[in-house]
C-alpha cells in the first residue's frame, strides 16, 4: 500500500487509509517508506493506529482549507516580501500606488467630468451675478465650446418649459435659436 501523507500543525496522516505515523521518520511525502525490504514495509504499515472514519473526513476537509506555505510577492511591484505572514506590500509606497491605481476615475467618467465642468464655467462666464439671467444665441454657446449633449439635471416648470442645468447654471431653449441663460439661487436648492 502506498500513502499519501498530509501534515497539519505538525500531525501526520495518511489520506488514503487514516493511518498515523509513529515516528516522523517512518513515511516520506510521496507515500515512500524508510523500510528496504518488504517485510520491513509490512512492518511499518501495520504498526500505524488508524483513525475512525468520522475523524478521517474532518482531517481531510481541514486540510484541504490550508494552503502550503508559498513565498508571497508586494501587490504593487511583486517583489517577494518579508516579515510579517499578513503582509501584502514591501513598503509605504507600494501601498500608496497601488491604492491609487485602485482608486483612480476610469477616462469615460473623467472625459464626462471635464465636459461638464467646462458646460458650467461657459455659463457662469455668461450669466451676470447681479440679474441672474441672459438671452443669448446658442451659437455662442456652441463658439465657445459649450456641449449641449451634457448636462447634471432638467428643471420642468408648471408650464412645461424645460431648463437644462449645469449644476447651479442652466439655460431654457427659445425661439429663433436663442436660449435664456440663468443661475439657480442657493436658498431653493
Amino acid at each position: 500500500m502506498v500513502h499519501n501523507v498530509c501534515c497539519l500543525n505538525g500531525l501526520k496522516i495518511c489520506l488514503t487509509c487514516g493511518a498515523l505515523p509513529k515516528a516522523l521518520v517512518t513515511l516520506r511525502y510521496k507515500g515512500e517508506t524508510t523500510a528496504n525490504t518488504q517485510s520491513d514495509k509490512k512492518r511499518v504499515e501495520t504498526s500505524l493506529p488508524v483513525l475512525p472514519v468520522c475523524t478521517r473526513i474532518i482531517f481531510l476537509v481541514n486540510c484541504l482549507k490550508f494552503k502550503p506555505m508559498t513565498e508571497k510577492f508586494c501587490l504593487f511591484c511583486e517583489t517577494p516580501l518579508k516579515g510579517r505572514i499578513d503582509k501584502k506590500f514591501c513598503d509605504d509606497q507600494c501601498r500608496t500606488a497601488y491604492n491609487n491605481r485602485i482608486k483612480s476615475d476610469d477616462n469615460f467618467m473623467r472625459n464626462i467630468n471635464n465636459i461638464l465642468r467646462k458646460n458650467r464655467l461657459i455659463l457662469k462666464e455668461l450669466v451676470p451675478p447681479q440679474e441672474g439671467k441672459l438671452k443669448v444665441s446658442a451659437q455662442k454657446l456652441l463658439d465657445k465650446g459649450f456641449n449641449f449633449h451634457y448636462h447634471t439635471h432638467l428643471y420642468t416648470t408648471k408650464t412645461g418649459n424645460v431648463y437644462h442645468f449645469c449644476y447651479e447654471y442652466g439655460y431654457l431653449t427659445l425661439e429663433g435659436n436663442y436660449l435664456m441663460l440663468v443661475k439657480r439661487d442657493e436658498e431653493r436648492v
